[in-house]
């Protein structure tokens, strides 16, 4: 049986309250997405903060913030590059308008948000965003991400109701939990598996496979898209944390909608 409430907790980084999703294979908790604390990069909405398998006491995902000047856990997606504005400000589409730093890009700050409004319905959240015309960009951004048997399900809808192109790419960033280093763990770009801990710092393989992957001999998860992504970069620190991040283009003339969907499915393999 689903159950779902919001639960409001002490922060953990990004402070604000806790959306909670659960139905029989997982839990899934999700960034609140009025919480002004969640920095300028990641959309606000649809951010997931942890993800339990049925049972599990370890989530899937880092719960904290890996960073200490920006909020980088859960797992979440980012629009890029960010569309220039007269000022020298950036307006990054699921967030609103951000100030660069002068030094280090990921030290940059919001200076306004655009607000969500968002409900849950059963197993989904269900957001939408609206951008206000600024200098010929404005936008109409909805997300549902639906919590299902062993998939998360994440689908967009942006509508360019300004008067210039909107031209980008969407990616999602799952920060991989590893705990104890990266022994066991792997991860594929191209349908091999390679090991994580073997693995250069970050790369970049663009070709026709549609999937990315990782896992360990305990379960695998495979990220999947509609319409099927064709970019895929691998990223991990030195210790704790690996992603794999696919993208999709997303470019849009005015008045055009571009619909996407993000499938991450679990699978689970019984413990010799």
């Amino acid at each position: 049986m689903t159950r779902f409430l919001l639960l409001f907790l002490l922060p953990l980084l990004a402070g604000g309250g806790t959306i909670a999703i659960e139905n029989d294979d997982f839990r899934a908790t999700f960034a609140d997405p009025s919480d002004e604390t969640l920095g300028f990069r990641f959309f606000r909405a649809g951010w997931v903060r942890e993800l339990y398998p049925a049972a599990g006491e370890t989530s899937l995902f880092h719960t904290r913030t890996l960073f200490d000047y920006h909020p980088a856990f859960g797992c979440a997606q980012e629009f890029l590059p960010d569309l220039p504005l007269a000022s020298g400000d950036r307006l990054k589409p699921g967030v609103g308008i951000f100030r660069l730093h002068p030094k280090d890009y990921f030290r940059s700050r919001p200076v306004r948000s655009f607000p969500w409004e968002w409900s849950i319905r059963d197993r989904s959240l269900i957001a939408h965003q609206s951008c206000p015309e600024l200098e010929g960009y404005a936008y109409e951004l909805s997300i549902t991400v639906t919590v299902g048997k062993n998939m998360l399900v994440w689908k967009q809808q942006l509508t360019n109701t300004g008067t210039r192109r909107i031209d980008g790419q969407v990616y999602l960033h799952p920060f991989f939990a590893t705990r104890d280093g990266f022994a066991g763990w792997w991860y594929s770009l191209d349908g091999t598996p390679h090991s994580v801990a073997d693995a250069p710092e970050s790369q970049s393989v663009e070709n026709g496979q549609a999937q990315a992957a990782a896992g360990t001999d305990q379960f695998t998860v495979n990220i999947t898209s509609c319409p099927p992504f064709r970019r895929r970069d691998f990223w991990r620190n030195q210790s704790n944390a690996f992603a794999v991040e696919p993208y999709i283009s997303v470019s849009l003339a005015p008045g055009e909608t571009r619909i996407w969907k993000w499938f991450l499915a679990l699978t689970r393999f019984q413990k010799q």
